[in-house]
């Protein structure tokens, strides 16, 4: 399954003391800076500590990036500028050559796609990596240590974002090993519904739909549904069988809601099956 991750950069007067950041989840992040730097570099340091990050990792890697630059510098201006020796159209040197050429070696035989996410729009990994990368930069200009996160255990990571929690991936004591679904199941269908709440909120219509099953249905008032902003309290995930997952959470825009959803898996792609949300809390 891909991998997921959101990248960005902070710079407290541009230049200034400076962050990076990298969010996967709240396991899942890295963070650092430098006392005097900018935004930019800082949004390209997020995304090429996240490629060294999972380097050993054989997933899809998909980087959710509010930053036009970054994203067209990696996507399509790095091959011209390559081939011009590092230099722009009007003959200058490019800036930042030295990240650049780092994402560039890093990016070799792997499979990573660059999308752009509006910024301080309710994204809820774009928001994580945002607090965490300004967070960086607030250390270091009042002289603290900062906080540089769990990092990406090769061990512990998850295949998609947001793992659900150990809890409802658990196999009974009593059920055969060979019996019960894959541990992934639940994490990456959990995955699948915060990236569809933030589609919502975002009022992204095509994202929504890639995740919508032919026939799907939605039971309930559509105006509790995941608002700009939301998050989803109290998630968890039950893995029915390798190929069907139970998500239920809550949320509040600004009404408490209590939501459950099916989530089926074909040809490898999690899909909304069907989606029940009513008013009040989880029982």
């Amino acid at each position: 399954m891909t991998i997921i991750a959101s990248a960005d950069g902070s710079a407290l007067g541009n230049p200034g003391p400076a962050g990076w950041a990298w969010y996967v989840d709240d396991a899942h992040w890295a963070a650092g800076g430098w006392e005097h730097s900018t935004n930019n570099r800082g949004e390209l340091q997020a995304v090429l500590e996240l490629l060294n990050a999972t380097a050993d990792r054989d997933e899809p890697l998909r980087i959710l990036c509010d930053s036009q630059y970054v994203i067209n510098s990696v996507t399509k201006w790095m091959p011209g500028w390559k081939r011009k020796g590092w230099k722009k159209s009007d003959g200058k040197p490019v800036l930042n050559r030295d990240q650049l050429e780092q994402i560039d070696a890093a990016l070799q035989g792997r499979d990573v796609h660059f999308e752009w996410v509006k910024g301080h729009a309710g994204h809820h990994m774009n928001e994580a990596a945002d607090e965490r990368a300004h967070g960086a930069a607030l250390a270091i200009q009042a002289g603290r240590a900062v906080d540089a996160g769990p990092g990406f255990a090769a061990s512990t990571a998850p295949s998609f974002a947001d793992t659900a929690a150990a809890s409802t991936t658990d196999t009974p004591a009593d059920t055969p090993a060979d019996a019960a679904p894959s541990s992934s199941a639940a994490s990456d269908a959990l995955a699948a519904e915060r990236l569809l709440a933030d589609a919502r909120g975002a009022r992204d219509i095509a994202t929504g739909r890639s995740l919508l099953d032919e026939g799907c249905r939605i039971i309930g008032s559509r105006a509790l549904l995941p608002a700009a902003g939301d998050q989803l309290r109290s998630a968890a995930a039950s893995a029915v069988t390798d190929d069907v997952t139970i998500v239920t959470y809550e949320t509040r825009s600004p009404a408490v809601a209590a939501h459950s959803s099916v989530w089926v898996r074909r040809e490898g792609r999690w899909l909304l099956s069907l989606h029940h949300v009513s008013s009040g809390g989880l029982a």
